[in-house]
């Protein structure tokens, strides 16, 4: 994306319900019509969180490029990245603009111009009847660690792991702890912590991107950030964080960037998620161990992840759940 316009795209829309549709979300979207100014609900609207297509549920803008442009619409200076939105030129009204749509369904969002601020240099003009709200959602780990978000959209809250029958989703039993590993496609990866005693759960996932709620396919086909990663959670009085991070070194090839065999694509690069400060410490120490017994570069990232986003319910224990 340049100062001057946006990327258009082009492909065959599925057709998309729109009965739920009020009359003015309809009009607007389908018809490509134009709310009064300043009489949509997100003009003012200063959540932190995401806006989403009111068709589809495609995810468009984080409210952080939103700002206040004085127009009467909802302002933003970018959408997220991937291909979330497409152009046209409109020339209704004696004027040729550049239209802005919903890339998923072709709903009518407004308008894009180039008198937006830095860094872009765009205005994202957008009707409120158009648009969703989803606000940010945590669910805090328990006490005595530090703040941690489990995000969950695709799981029942009784679910339980397919191969131990423990739960699935917090709370965890104050004994146990958790930890956050990428080391290429989830499926196998979490099959090699699943089978360690100590462990009392694990579930697949996606961390360190930005859109929230990701989907398994916004993260394979968008470039959203995000890794595919396992939720290990385990009783550090039988198995300890070092010998959880041996079983991620042995697991993998931690020195084939951007994928994993072949696998390729930024979901299937190598990273440890410290979710403590004392587990980034152990992280960075045994990856110095692991970069002075091995002759290449290693491209293991070590971050600190602040949510987990749990995959579908069936990446859930994929190969149990295949006899594999």
């Amino acid at each position: 994306m340049n100062k001057k316009t946006i990327s258009s795209t082009s492909s065959s829309q599925q057709p998309v319900d729109t009965s739920e549709l009020s009359a003015e979300q309809y009009r607007v979207t389908q018809q490509c019509g134009t709310e009064p100014p300043f009489s949509g609900a997100y003009v003012n609207h200063n959540e932190k969180g995401i806006y989403s297509c009111v068709v589809c549920g495609n995810q468009l803008f984080d409210s952080s490029s939103k700002y206040d442009s004085g127009s009467g619409w909802p302002s933003f200076f970018a959408a997220l990245k991937g291909d979330q939105i497409k152009s046209r030129f409109d020339e209704s009204h004696g004027m040729r603009r550049e239209e802005v749509l919903c890339a998923n369904c072709d709903a009518h969002l407004g308008h894009v111009f180039p008198d937006g601020p830095e860094p872009t240099g765009l205005r994202f003009c957008v009707n409120s009847a158009s648009l969703n709200f989803l606000p940010v959602e945590k669910t805090k780990q328990g006490e005595g660690t530090d703040s941690f978000a489990f995000n969950n959209q695709f799981l029942a809250d009784d679910s339980l792991h397919f191969v131990s029958g423990n739960l699935l989703l917090p709370p965890f039993s104050e004994n146990l702890e958790t930890a956050v590993f990428a080391l290429g496609c989830f499926w196998g990866a979490e099959k090699k912590f699943w089978q360690l005693e100590g462990v009392y759960s694990t579930a697949v996932g996606y961390a360190g991107g930005e859109l929230i709620n990701p989907d398994y396919h916004q993260v394979c086909h968008s470039d959203t950030g995000y890794a595919e990663v396992v939720l290990v959670v385990f009783d550090p009085a039988v198995i300890t964080y070092s010998q959880l991070l041996e079983v991620f070194w042995q697991g993998h090839d931690p020195t084939q960037g951007m994928r994993q065999g072949y696998d390729v694509g930024r979901q299937y690069r190598s990273m440890i998620m410290a979710m403590t400060v004392e587990q980034e410490k152990q992280a960075k120490d045994s990856l110095l161990i692991q970069q002075q017994q091995r002759d290449a570069t290693m491209t293991t990232d070590i971050i600190r992840v602040a949510c987990f986003n749990y995959a579908e319910d069936y990446h859930q224990q994929y190969l149990a759940k295949r006899g594999s």
